[in-house]
């Protein structure tokens, strides 16, 4: 079942707890049906779908539009309308930019507006940052909600991740960028993308070139090894 495209995630906790939508604690506020629904994925577990109901804040002034559900016993999820720019969507990486480098780091934008990076190191350690994502204004916006660290090793020609420790993040970015047209570090046409600043010091920086599209329903590395 194909998600649908145009909605980010911004919330999931028990009923009652107090999320953020559209400025407003959907909790505290009446919600009107609009009839509508749409197909969300899991925030954690990617391959998982789940149909949430459109609702309407209309006392406020515009209405708030946003989706809700539970993805499980009394455990609800909140999304919110998104603009997505589509040239951002698929797997960038500086890989070709910096060639020879011991390290590199990868960010992935998912088409349903939840993406990851990934950074690794030769000796064998990677870190992966977890985000949902939209776009507006020239902006791109990156919501990071969980990182996962750990080691990696090759094992039958596949590389495999151990995560080590794995803990909540709640850091919010706002990141003017640009799409160019450049080259790799062979001097080969490349789609480049430009932040404005480094998403992580140290880890993962702020220029990139197109590497590939995701295939359908991709997730980060980490889902695939114990």
């Amino acid at each position: 079942m194909d998600v649908d495209r145009g909605w980010r995630f911004v919330s999931i906790g028990l009923e009652g707890q107090p999320a953020d939508v559209g400025g407003v604690n959907p909790w505290e506020v009446k919600w009107t049906a609009t009839g509508g629904r749409i197909t969300v994925a899991h925030p954690q577990y990617r391959s998982q779908r789940r149909v949430m109901f459109v609702y309407e804040v209309t006392d406020s002034v515009p209405r708030i539009r946003f989706a809700a559900g539970e993805f499980s016993n009394g455990v609800w999820g909140f999304f919110v309308p998104a603009m997505l720019d589509d040239r951002l969507i698929g797997y960038w990486s500086d890989e070709p930019l910096y060639q020879g480098s011991m390290e590199a780091a990868d960010i992935a934008f998912r088409s349903d507006g939840t993406g990851w990076t990934y950074w690794s190191r030769a000796g064998g350690t990677f870190r992966v940052d977890r985000f949902s994502w939209y776009t507006g204004d020239g902006h791109v916006t990156l919501d990071l909600h969980e990182n996962l660290y750990g080691t990696w090793h090759l094992e039958d020609h596949t590389t495999r991740h151990r995560v080590r420790t794995r803990d909540a993040d709640h850091k919010h970015l706002v990141l003017t960028y640009q799409i160019t047209a450049g080259q790799n570090a062979l001097h080969k046409p490349a789609a480049v993308l430009q932040l404005e600043q480094p998403i992580r010091l140290g880890t993962i920086g702020d220029r990139f070139a197109f590497k590939r599209t995701l295939a359908e329903n991709e997730q980060d590395p980490t889902t695939r090894s114990p």
